[in-house]
């Protein structure tokens, strides 16, 4: 599972864990939000896709 706090903004976090986690990482990064959940296939996405997207916002900034 992930989660995107923030998502789009400059303070954007991914955080990738297991569901039976959830409350443990939330309490650890000491998630505010706003924040999405993604569970399922599509969270190893989470791990792929955000570095990359991030050094293009930079490029681009």
């Amino acid at each position: 599972m992930a989660i995107v706090e923030n998502g789009t903004r400059p303070e954007e976090r991914v955080l990738t864990g297991r569901l039976d986690d959830l409350g443990g990482l939330v309490a650890r990064h000491a998630v505010t939000g706003p924040a999405m959940l993604f569970v399922g296939e599509v969270a190893a996405f989470a791990e792929a896709f955000v570095e990359p997207a991030r050094q293009l916002q930079e490029a681009a900034a």
